[in-house]
């Protein structure tokens, strides 16, 4: 595209900021679309639990192929290009790493779906900072996965805000979205602060070296991840 300039939404003056950033992108998107130049522009936005909760956005605004940019990370080649070449582990390497992934990070989408869906606003980034949530997970014995608890993390969540009346409703409402999301992909689902801390347990490193390494491979997988149909229309456009 002849003279496209890429922005970030901070750069933006829009809307009243509530929401968030990506509520900004949807207010400005829906601006746009009614403006005399919608064909002008194009939104690109993480996902987050848009599909999962079936929200209808406007058709300017593209979402990432899985839940944000760290889930391209989850794709086969990029788990094997961080097990294999950045930490030159064995071939098992990478189903250990999904079972992890899998034993905790799922669920921890079932809390923060559960929270999104009914507005219970658990303070997931206050509680999760210390240790990415690793103190709610445990492992049932010898050479078995870790698990999340979600009893525990519930628990640990209504604390942190002196809610603790409404651990049995809140547990119900994340095993239910358990249950909801047990056949969805982990792409899909998995919080990329999630993933990153998940990363960082594994390979015993810091969550800033975790965060760069799988961005890195997520990079030296680009041209395969370009074939997706979601960032593969974000990039034509741009390019075209």
């Amino acid at each position: 595209r002849k003279n496209a300039v890429v922005y970030t939404i901070d750069n933006v003056i829009i809307g009243n900021g509530v929401g968030g950033q990506r509520e900004r992108i949807v207010d400005l998107a829906k601006y746009v679309a009614s403006s005399s130049m919608p064909g002008r522009f194009l939104f690109f936005m993480d996902a987050d639990f848009d599909r999962v909760t079936q929200r209808i956005l406007p058709a300017n605004i593209i979402l990432t192929d899985f839940r944000d940019l760290e889930s391209y990370g989850l794709v086969d080649e990029c788990l094997e290009t961080l097990c294999r070449d950045q930490f030159a582990l064995p071939n098992g390497a990478v189903d250990e790493l999904r079972d992890l992934i899998e034993g905790v990070g799922r669920p921890l989408a079932a809390a923060r779906v559960a929270s999104h869906r009914h507005d219970l606003r658990l303070p997931f980034q206050a509680v999760l900072e210390r240790d990415g949530g690793k103190r709610f997970t445990a492992k049932t014995g010898p050479g078995a996965r870790r698990v999340l608890d979600m009893h525990r993390l519930v628990s640990g969540l209504l604390a942190h805000g002196k809610r603790m009346s409404d651990l049995n409703r809140v547990t119900h409402l994340a095993g239910a979205e358990v249950a909801d999301l047990a056949t969805r992909d982990l792409k899909q689902v998995v919080h990329g602060k999630d993933l990153s801390a998940m990363l960082s347990w594994y390979f015993n490193t810091t969550l800033d070296v975790a965060q760069a390494l799988l961005f890195g491979a997520i990079y030296a997988d680009l041209p395969h991840l370009r074939l997706l149909p979601g960032l593969g229309h974000a990039d034509t456009w741009v390019r075209r």
